[in-house]
């Protein structure tokens, strides 16, 4: 388990309230996706992640304190969409019957 002073770094500095204030976070964590997929850990950076989401670093900072916490949040989508896809197939194999 990470220590404690760790583990805050990786959160979100606040949740979004709003639906508009949810999409610009939304948006802030697609961008980087595409951010890391397309340039790799090493052209990870917030200003590129901001950037490609179309916002301020202001914007960003008040959301996501470091890259850290963005790629936290954005490793929490990830495993949230496997999870998901994981239950669904789970599901669908329950229910098939066999030949």
């Amino acid at each position: 388990m990470a220590p404690r002073k760790n583990r805050s770094r990786l959160q979100p500095r606040k949740a979004p309230a709003q639906a508009r204030a949810t999409r610009t976070v939304e948006a802030i964590v697609e961008a980087a996706a595409c951010v890391l997929e397309s340039g790799g850990l090493s052209s990870f950076n917030t200003n590129a992640v901001a950037e490609r989401a179309g916002v301020s670093i202001g914007s960003l900072y008040q959301y996501f304190p470091n890259k850290d916490s963005l790629l936290a949040a954005l490793s929490r989508r990830e495993r949230a969409a496997l999870a998901e896809a994981l239950s669904a197939a789970a599901a669908r194999i329950r229910g098939q019957r066999p030949e």
